[in-house]
């Protein structure tokens, strides 16, 4: 729990929280293998298509930290696939103090998206029995649509009328996003609509305050 039962924020465990996080991420990262993890990944993903939701359980209900190596190495194809958007793109073109610049602000972006929603849905759970680096990982899980949009996007460069396919695609990816964002959160509220809806609508509320007050440093989460 991160707060007391007047509804106080106990900020001595969201360090906490924030500290296991990081060294758990650390330590997953340290012990993946890129290719069976990966390939356990591949399937992972494919089970979405077919059970999407049943795949966020399996993340919420996760004690072994197998799934965190999936959000890890998902999260390391949607930014590579940033990379690769931006430096076809050009934005080299611009001067190379700038273009670093622009460059870590788009890779950040992703990852303030899901560590925003993820500290939104934490502190405002009570009584909440899943720890901060299961909500990320279920929120990683989560925006692979969003990753599966992106790199579809990267057919822009091969045709601008490519624009008329992939337009509609990233738009419906959103929607899924939004929709398995807002099952995470069912499944953490215990099936409650009510609570559930009344979360996911103060989630997307602090999330859009965010991005907006982001957008004053040029990153667009």
């Amino acid at each position: 729990m991160v707060e007391d039962f007047n509804g106080n924020i106990d900020s001595e465990k969201i360090k906490n929280e924030t500290s296991n996080t990081v060294n758990q991420v650390r330590d997953s990262i340290r012990n993946t293998n890129i290719r069976a993890d990966g390939l356990e990944t591949k399937n992972f993903v494919k089970g979405m298509f077919t059970n999407p939701i049943e795949k966020i359980k399996e993340v919420l209900d996760d004690i072994t930290g197998k799934t965190l190596k999936f959000a890890i190495i998902i999260l390391a194809v949607w930014l590579v696939t940033i990379l690769i958007k931006r430096l076809i793109g050009g934005v080299f073109n611009i001067s190379t103090d700038n273009a670093i610049l622009s460059l870590f602000k788009s890779l950040v972006a992703p990852v303030l998206s899901i560590v925003v929603t993820s500290g939104a849905i934490l502190l405002l759970n009570k009584g909440n029995r899943k720890s901060l680096t299961t909500i990320i990982t279920a929120i990683t899980i989560a925006n692979v649509p969003e990753v599966i949009a992106t790199i579809v996007s990267l057919l822009n460069y091969a045709s601008i009328e490519m624009v008329k396919l992939t337009s509609p695609i990233g738009t419906f990816c959103s929607v899924i996003t939004i929709v398995l964002t807002f099952c995470t959160i069912k499944y953490m509220s215990e099936n409650d609509d009510g609570k559930a809806i009344k979360t996911f609508a103060i989630v997307e509320g602090a999330y859009l305050l965010v991005a907006f007050i982001l957008t004053f440093m040029g990153i667009y989460i």
